[in-house]
């Protein structure tokens, strides 16, 4: 696993935790962001991103440094 791949999970693991609801709300997002990682083209994944920054918007803060660290380090803007 890659560095982005590790926060990622940690990220959802901690939204699991916290808001089970939210983690579920997450779950489509997270997967889709981790498998177009995969590829050089993050276009497809990018939506997903996007909207996992939105579902994240009232988690505390530092949940939300660990999302965009995970996103950046996978390549996403």
């Amino acid at each position: 696993m890659t560095s982005g791949q590790v926060s990622l999970n940690n990220f959802y693991q901690s939204v699991k935790f916290v808001n089970p609801a939210l983690a579920e709300e997450m779950s489509d997002d997270v997967v889709s962001v981790a498998l177009n990682a995969l590829s050089a083209d993050k276009i497809y994944g990018q939506p997903a991103a996007e909207s996992l920054r939105q579902k994240s918007r009232d988690l505390p803060e530092i949940m939300r440094r660990v999302l965009e660290n995970a996103l950046t380090n996978l390549g996403y803007s």
